[in-house]
């Protein structure tokens, strides 16, 4: 029980720093302005991260500057008044998002932290406010993603495809994919001839004037500009002659990966339940690696 006096007395100096110091706003205050090229933060920092908890109610500790009070229960403490009651009631106190992380490690230390995207992002807003407490940070490790085939789906992507990498192209990638190999469309359609061609105005050229070599290197991007705009309206011509491909992809893709999201957070383990019962689960602990930076997918038979 998280809010058992005994192990909220193991949090009494952390909380009495985080009200003397307001270290939470400041440390993820600076981590996130390092971090903001690179990382887009999950929460933002608040000046007030610990509650009062009566009744099974909590309600935030604000400071006004002079003095700590909770607007819903009518209560104002002076910094060491509030001191006094951490250290007499200690489970009347409890952390708010960003401290929960620290009491949990302080009370139970754990050497790996796993979790989802989400969650290792946020933890990764943390680093320095651990440090600032003197709390062990754990390793931080993605948990195992699981992507979950239809015989039907993983045969439409076989035909297309040697291997499983197109199932995380966008839509319109994969479009452009299936339709150049429908087409025989490769990704340079003139490839060749172009260079067949380009060969022999080179030559010409030379042939004529040495000195025009830059208005050929103008006519040679021209040339690509022009082939790659003609290779898109065979596309689009494509896409009209193949309306029954493309909304079997624009399916495939929304049953995958629905809302542009991953599979798993729209869809429910009950359908597989009800199919394959508790064998499904025994596969997934199976199939889950903490150590290998794999997204797994599994094809069903039938």
């Amino acid at each position: 029980d998280g809010n058992h006096s005994c192990l909220k007395k193991m949090f009494i100096d952390d909380f009495q720093l985080e009200i003397k110091n307001n270290q939470t706003f400041h440390s993820v205050s600076a981590t996130n302005k390092l971090m903001k090229t690179q990382y887009t933060s999950e929460i933002n920092p608040l000046s007030s991260n610990i509650f009062y908890l009566f009744n099974s109610q909590r309600s935030k500790i604000q400071f006004d500057g002079v003095n700590y009070f909770s607007h819903q229960y009518g209560k104002k403490w002076s910094q060491l008044e509030l001191f006094k009651e951490i250290e007499s009631s200690p489970e009347l106190f409890s952390p708010n998002v960003f401290l929960r992380t620290l009491y949990q490690q302080r009370i139970m230390p754990n050497v790996m932290y796993v979790g989802g995207p989400s969650e290792i992002s946020y933890w990764l807003q943390l680093r320095n406010l651990f440090k600032s407490f003197k709390i062990n940070y754990p390793i931080l490790t993605l948990r195992s993603f699981f992507l979950l085939l239809t015989k039907l789906e993983a045969d439409f992507y076989s035909k297309f495809s040697s291997n499983n990498n197109i199932l995380f192209k966008s839509y319109d990638q994969k479009v452009q994919i299936i339709l150049r190999n429908l087409t025989d469309l490769n990704s340079d359609f003139f490839k060749n001839d172009k260079k067949s061609f380009l060969r022999s105005v080179q030559n010409k050229l030379k042939s004529i004037d040495s000195d025009c070599t830059s208005s050929f290197l103008v006519f040679e991007t021209r040339l690509h500009k022009i082939t790659r705009q003609l290779e898109s309206k065979i596309l689009n011509s494509q896409k009209n002659q193949h309306q029954d491909v493309m909304k079997q992809i624009a399916l495939i893709q929304e049953k995958l990966f629905p809302g542009k999201s991953i599979q798993e957070k729209a869809h429910s383990f009950i359908p597989y339940y009800m199919k394959y019962g508790s064998y499904f689960f025994e596969l997934l602990i199976q199939e889950s690696s903490i150590f290998d930076d794999k997204y797994i997918i599994l094809n069903e038979n039938e």
